[in-house]
This record gives structure tokens, sequence and C-alpha cells, in this order.
């Protein structure tokens, strides 16, 4: 039952996901930067899980030796969030969200090459396998070229997200209920972006 539900809620983030390009393009046609789109972003997603972990009577307490933890998470977070905002200037947005979905595949990379995590034959043929079908999907694209700029930088937006959850794998703070962690993960990176902002 909990691989069922992890696996049905996996598909709920990835769909709602890549609903993001719905609004982010057209509020970047009318002029309005990607840095600004990712600070409300962040703010609202802050301000409803805020609410949701009053709702659920959950704690806000955090110790301040995970601040620095947390601050990290925020910062590779935001990364990846930038550089895919970023990417969609240089491609379509269905295809960089699509390359930005290469990150499992980086993750695995990271566990096997620095933390030894099990290599098996199976999760080589299930990475060429997911290679191959983000290249088809891509390539495939006839609403416009992919320029080697635009690849790189979305694929420091996975690599960003990859990043991600390998550190909250292997830190301590990964130990936190996901609810509270991911508010602060949105808390610090809406300071980080209104800090970014400001000294713009």
């Amino acid at each position: 039952m909990n691989k069922l539900n992890g696996f049905l809620y996996g598909l709920l983030s990835s769909a709602s996901f890549g609903l993001i390009p719905l609004f982010t393009i057209p509020a970047m046609r009318e002029g309005m930067n990607f840095e600004s789109i990712l600070f409300y972003r962040f703010l609202f997603a802050c301000l409803a899980l805020g609410c949701i972990l009053l709702l659920d009577k959950q704690s806000f307490h955090i110790k301040r030796k995970e601040i620095p933890s947390l601050m990290l998470l925020a910062f590779l977070y935001l990364m990846s969030a930038v550089f895919l905002f970023w990417g969609y200037k240089f491609m379509a947005s269905g295809v960089a969200t699509t390359i930005h979905f290469m990150y499992p595949v980086l993750t695995t990379l990271i566990m096997m090459i620095f933390f030894r995590e099990r290599k098996s034959k199976w999760r080589f043929f299930a990475i060429a396998l997911a290679v191959v079908g983000v290249s088809c999907l891509s390539y495939g694209d006839s609403s416009g070229g992919i320029t080697a700029l635009g690849l790189f930088i979305v694929l420091l937006s996975a690599l960003g997200y990859a990043l991600y959850l390998v550190t909250v794998s292997q830190l301590k703070i990964g130990q936190m209920k996901g609810l509270r962690l991911t508010f602060y993960v949105f808390l610090f990176g809406t300071l980080l972006l209104l800090a970014g902002i400001g000294a713009t």
C-alpha cells in the first residue's frame, strides 16, 4: 500500500509540475522576469504550506543547527528552478521540462558513483531507456530547435534538483517531517530570492 501511495503521489507531483509552464510562459511574455515569478511561486507555496501546518497542528520548531542544512536545500532547489525558468527562454517549455525530468537519472548516477549505491544491469538499462526516451521526446519537437546553451542550462536545472534529493537523503535534516521540511525550503528560498531581487 505504501508503494502504491508513493507511486500515486509521484504521478500527482509530476503532473502538477508539468503545469508550471502553463502559467509561467504567459507571465514572461507579458514582461515579468522569471525571478519575480519564482518569488511569488515560493511565497504563495510557503503561505499555503504554513496554513496546512497550522490546520494540522504540526510544530514549526526547528533547531538552530538545522538552519544551515535548510539553507543549503533551499539554495539547491532554488537554483534548479532558476535554471529551468531560464531554459524556457532558449527552447520550448515542453522540451525544457522533459529534459529537466532527467533528474532521476542524475540522482541514481550520483548515488552509485559517490555513495556506492548498489549497481545492477537493470538500473543501467533503465538509465539508458530514460535517456533514449527524453531524447526522442526532445528532438521530436517541431516548435523549435535546441541550442547547446539552452540544453546546458536545463541540464543544470536537472542536476540542481538531483543534488537536492541526494542532500535530503544524506543529511539528518531528511528525517524531519516532509511538510515542515518543504515549508522551510520554500521559506528560505523566498528570503534568498528577496535578497537577490533587492540587490538588483
